[in-house]
This record gives C-alpha cells, structure tokens and sequence, in this order.
C-alpha cells in the first residue's frame, strides 16, 4: 500500500543544516558549497518520492565530488509540474573533468530513473551541467473522509 507524502519531504533532508557530520548537507558546508533546494507543493507517491530522493542525492553528490574538486560552488535542486510530467533537475556551477566517464552511481541513476517509468539526460557545459529526471506525473493526491491524503506525499512548499 502506497502513502501520500509531500515531495519536499523526500529532498529536505538535503537542505536542512545538519547537525551530524555524516550528513551530506555538512559535508557540503565543509566543502564551502551551497545547496538550494527550489520545489513548489507536488504531490507523488511515496515510493516514487523515495526513488527521486535516491536520484536527488546521487546527483547532489556527484556534483560536489567532480564538479568541484577544490571546494567552492553551488549547487541547485529544481522541483516542477510539466504537464503529465514532473521534472527534476540538478544544476551546479562546476565543470566536469574532460573526459569525464560514467560510472556506477550514475547506472543506478538510471535504474531508479527506469523504474519512475521515466528518462535521465545530462548536458555538461563550461558554466556547469545540469542533470534532469523526467517521469510521468500520477495525479493528484485522493483525500480521505477525514481530510488526509490517500497514497500521495507532497514535495516542496516553502522551507
């Protein structure tokens, strides 16, 4: 049985600062970097809000590990509605070694991004690269009698 989250809920965890050192968010303070997260409400079923927060965080580190190999940059986590879809990008400020090869993060990327029924590309460019998920949106959250969603979790609102 699938639950209703907000989307926003999935990725907070990335924006928060944290308190643990463990915490990718820390690591990211420590590596001088900036990470905004930009999502308005969407609401998507929780398994599918679990795999995008996977997706989100492979991205977000992969990013800070080889867009910025000394430290000091920004990266940005966009959340929206495209019509039947919702589109999820990951932008950073960086730039790629030359010759950059996938590796096994980004083939799970793709196998997450499969299973959303969705599809991955990456543009890299001399500003910086931009990943984007793409995946068939499900529909709006089904509310209960009392008022609760049904098989929905909301992503975004105001952090």
């Amino acid at each position: 049985m699938s639950s209703a989250v907000r989307s926003a809920s999935c990725l907070l965890p990335l924006h928060v600062p944290a308190t643990r050192r463990s915490s990718p968010r820390c690591k990211l303070d420590h590596m001088k970097m900036d990470l905004v997260l930009a999502a308005p409400r969407l609401w998507l079923q929780s398994d599918r809000c679990w795999l995008l927060g996977l997706i989100v965080c492979e991205l977000v580190t992969n990013a800070a590990r080889h867009a910025f190999p000394g430290g000091n940059g920004g990266i940005r986590v966009e959340l929206l509605r495209a019509g039947k879809f919702v589109e999820c990008r990951v932008l950073d400020d960086g730039s790629a070694a030359v010759g950059f090869q996938p590796r096994r993060g980004l083939k799970i990327v793709h196998e997450l991004t499969n299973a959303l029924d969705g599809r991955f590309d990456q543009k890299f460019r001399s500003g910086g690269s931009a990943s984007i998920v793409v995946f068939p949106f499900s529909g709006e959250p089904q509310v209960t009698a009392n008022g609760r969603s049904k098989g929905q979790t909301s992503l975004g609102a105001a952090i």
